[in-house]
């Protein structure tokens, strides 16, 4: 091999080593100014100011709300009395308020005079039953038809009335029970935190809100 060929060899790979090693110290470089151009330095205000600012302790717990409850008005109804005031401390069972009865046992008494009516119609066709099973005895055996039909519309008419009896009882049952319960007791130990009323004892219904609302204490 020549000199001149082993002189651009070595020029050759001279030449490279050259070229990588500045390659690589430029974008060392870039990259470290990149770097510091990026970087946020960050001083607390103490250390600034010398002032201390904020808590160091933190506290965390469990916030739990009082049981409540709403205690609810009929709204056929009209009260009468109210037993408690917002602030009243009450025990269970203690009374909160009373309903107007007056009207009721007016109704009541109409129910029982509509019962003691049914009562006295189904009497009635019993009577005539009685009288149409004697009179077919003696009739003619032609006419034992006729009669057979008119005492079978009237045990017809007797069952109607009975179902009508059974319904009014239950009606003045209720009605009574009304009556007795008129009295609203609390359900629980508590503090007497809203009562809605409406032109005072002209309240006509709990709504979402209940009429008395009664916090655990």
């Amino acid at each position: 091999m020549s000199k001149k060929i082993k002189a651009f060899i070595i020029f050759l790979v001279v030449a490279v080593i050259v070229a990588a090693a500045v390659f690589f110290v430029k974008k060392y470089m870039k990259k470290d100014s990149e770097s510091e151009g990026r970087l946020v330095y960050v001083e607390s205000v103490k250390n600034i100011t010398g002032a201390y600012v904020g808590l160091d302790n933190r506290y965390m717990g469990i916030v739990e709300a009082q049981e409540t409850k709403q205690v609810e008005k009929d709204g056929d109804k009209k009260v009468k009395e109210i037993f408690v005031k917002i602030g009243d401390v009450v025990k269970k069972d203690d009374p909160l308020f009373s309903y107007d009865t007056d009207e009721m046992e007016l109704d009541l008494q109409k129910m029982e005079l509509e019962l003691d009516n049914i009562k006295n119609t189904i009497s009635g066709y019993n009577d005539e039953i009685n009288d149409l099973i004697k009179q077919r005895e003696l009739a003619p055996a032609e006419d034992n038809l006729n009669y057979t039909s008119q005492i079978n519309n009237l045990y017809a008419m007797v069952k109607e009335c009975e179902y009508e009896l059974s319904t009014k009882q239950l009606e003045i049952d209720r009605q009574r029970e009304s009556i007795n319960s008129a009295t609203v007791f609390s359900p629980m130990d508590g503090v007497i935190k809203k009562i809605n009323q409406d032109n005072n004892l002209g309240y006509q219904g709990g709504g979402e809100n209940g009429f008395i609302t009664i916090m655990a204490n």
